[in-house]
């Protein structure tokens, strides 16, 4: 999707922590919105980084810096992450345990003069569970794409920003955290996006996302890490998928799909469960992922469906988070419950 200069300007700074603007005396303007920045960022772990996600007045080149790093250019990198909008992905190895932050500089022309600071903090400690995520108030943490808050007759939900419905839309739920668990939220499809209407269009769960794995430097990041639940309309069908995939180099994945006949403003719910295999000498060998649906207007749930990873696994034993995603499509996401799932020696009982 295009936006002009007109429609940028109008975009606001939502959830940021502190927001300091230094401007250029020859035009007095601001170079950069930022979307999003959580007060706090949770639990990091491997490949999955502190996003912040924003968008450059037309035309501007930028770079930042990282708790007084070395500064590094603000690169983009479609269908993701198209000029102008932008993503900086912040590791373990750039975020420190309590205050952090980042500065943006304009580098346009020889010496723009325009600095925007951002302070955050970031949170290294054991994700807690149960949780339950409500949305009011919610303190969003973005890992792509811009999403707002709401309040319906279902409550308060969340969901991408309406104009922003393009390429791999992702909110994070909770922080990195190890172990098998059991997530539950409700979703209301709500019709394709405003651009990309010819294009497959998909929304869902990551009960675990582990980030975006690619070589040392590389900006954006081009892979990804994860298992996934959702409706993708390619196939007409809810399913499941583990899928990892190194930069730029062919995805390895392994999925498993139920036809179900999707009507627009339906609300439906789901459960998803995950959980690791292991051998005799307790070692790590894949993760197990099964879902059930139903529709509101039912009482009786469907069939569990079940999907095993790869024997080795496509994901490695690891810390993982739980995100939503919303693929080229408008959704409604409700509250959203991950608890820890107790499996001993077999799958969970059923719940």
């Amino acid at each position: 999707m295009m936006y002009n200069r007109r429609d940028l300007l109008k975009l606001t700074i939502a959830g940021a922590a502190t927001l300091t603007w230094g401007c250029s005396e020859q035009t007095g303007s601001r170079f950069a919105t930022v979307f999003h920045l959580p007060g706090t960022f949770s639990r990091r772990y491997g490949d999955f980084t502190a996003n912040i996600v924003g968008v450059l007045e037309p035309d501007i080149k930028a770079s930042y810096q990282v708790n007084g790093s070395e500064w590094r250019k603000i690169m983009h990198s479609p269908p993701r992450i198209p000029e102008p909008f932008f993503t900086i992905e912040l590791s373990t190895d750039d975020l420190l345990s309590g205050p952090n932050q980042v500065k943006i500089r304009c580098d346009d022309g020889d010496d723009c003069g325009e600095i925007l600071r951002l302070d955050f903090r970031y949170d290294p400690s054991p994700v807690v569970l149960p949780r339950q995520i409500d949305w009011a108030g919610a303190d969003l943490d973005v890992g792509g794409g811009q999403w707002e808050t709401f309040n319906d007759s279902n409550g308060w939900r969340v969901r991408p920003k309406p104009g922003f419905e393009t390429y791999d839309r992702l909110l994070i739920v909770t922080g990195a955290f190890p172990g098998a668990r059991r997530i539950k939220t409700d979703m209301i499809y709500r019709g394709r996006g405003s651009s990309d209407k010819k294009r497959p269009f998909g929304f869902g769960i990551l009960p675990m996302w582990g980030g975006r794995p690619d070589t040392d430097r590389m900006v954006p990041r081009r892979g990804w890490n994860f298992s996934l639940c959702w409706y993708y309309s390619k196939y007409g069908a809810l399913g499941s998928e583990f899928s990892y995939k190194l930069g730029g180099d062919a995805p390895r994945w392994v999925s498993a799909y139920q036809n179900i006949d999707l009507q627009q403003d339906q609300r439906f719910f789901l459960v998803i469960e995950v959980w690791p295999e292991r051998n005799s000498q307790s070692q790590h060998q894949r993760y197990v992922q099964r879902f059930r649906w139903r529709s509101e207007d039912s009482e009786s749930w469907g069939e569990w469906l079940e999907l095993a990873d790869n024997a080795g696994g496509n994901l490695s034993e690891g810390e993982y988070a739980v995100a939503l995603i919303a693929h080229r499509c408008q959704v409604e996401f409700g509250s959203v419950s991950v608890e820890p799932l107790s499996t001993g020696d077999g799958p969970p009982d059923c719940t």
